[in-house]
Parts: C-alpha cells; sequence; structure tokens
C-alpha cells in the first residue's frame, strides 16, 4: 500500500504476502483475514506485469537473472487465461514463492506492448545498469 514506484510492487506483494503467511504462526484470523484482502488485488504479480520488477532497485540481481531466463524460455512455460494472480490460501500458496515463478508466456508481451528492446536479458543482471538498451527501458 506504500509503494511509490510501480517497479516495486511485485516484490512489495510477495514480500507482504511472505509476513502475513508467517503471522499465521502469532495469530491466524488477523493474518487470513489480510491475505484475503491482499489476494483481490495481486495484478502486478499477472504474467503480462511482473516484469515492471526487473527495473526495481529493490529486488536482488539473482532474482532478476531467474526472471529473465524464464522470459527467454518462456515458449516452454504454461500459458495462463488469467490476466491477473487471485490467493485464496489453499491450492495456491503464493508465499513460498518468488518472483521468477510469475512470469511467463505473456510476460514477453509487456516488452513488445512498451517497445523495451529485450537485448539486455542476454546479458548477466549485474551489468544492466550499464546497458543503454536497460537504462532506456528504466526510463
Amino acid at each position: 500500500m506504500s509503494c511509490s514506484s510501480s517497479c516495486d510492487a511485485p516484490t512489495n506483494d510477495i514480500s507482504l504476502i511472505q509476513q502475513l503467511a508467517n503471522y499465521r504462526t502469532t495469530l491466524q484470523a488477523v493474518a487470513d483475514t489480510g491475505l484475503r484482502a491482499l489476494g483481490r488485488h495481486l495484478w502486478y504479480l499477472g504474467q503480462g506485469l511482473v516484469p515492471l520488477v526487473m527495473f526495481s532497485d529493490a529486488v536482488p540481481t539473482e532474482t532478476k537473472s531467474r526472471m529473465a531466463s524464464r522470459l527467454l524460455n518462456s515458449e516452454h512455460l504454461e500459458q495462463t487465461a488469467e490476466r491477473s494472480v487471485k490467493y485464496t490460501g489453499k491450492v495456491d500458496d503464493l508465499s513460498d514463492k518468488t518472483l521468477d515463478y510469475f512470469i511467463g508466456p505473456a510476460s514477453e508481451f509487456f516488452f513488445h506492448a512498451l517497445h523495451i528492446d529485450m537485448t539486455f536479458l542476454s546479458v548477466s543482471a549485474e551489468q544492466w545498469p550499464e546497458l543503454n538498451s536497460y537504462q532506456d527501458a528504466k526510463r
């Protein structure tokens, strides 16, 4: 709720889900209520928008590397009809997922729709800040 940058929203959502899931051991009713409420507003975690997190300074380079790898190999991933993620806390426990889990075939559309050069994805994430294609995309 306090995110001032859309690029940070996916990582903030996952972090809050994990914190609320851990809070179940303290006060399950409060944690479950929070998870249900948050679960209706996870549109940043959908395959089409989760690539935003690749431009966040709050996300470790290891995570960005895993996301890039999944994106470059997305033709092997399952296509979903869902535009956003729903969290029920039962079948789809997201509390143990990392951001790369949400990358899928629809994630590539993010780059195409915004005319973002994807060449930086083939380079180590540690080098992204030095690349013109990454800097342009981040702007």
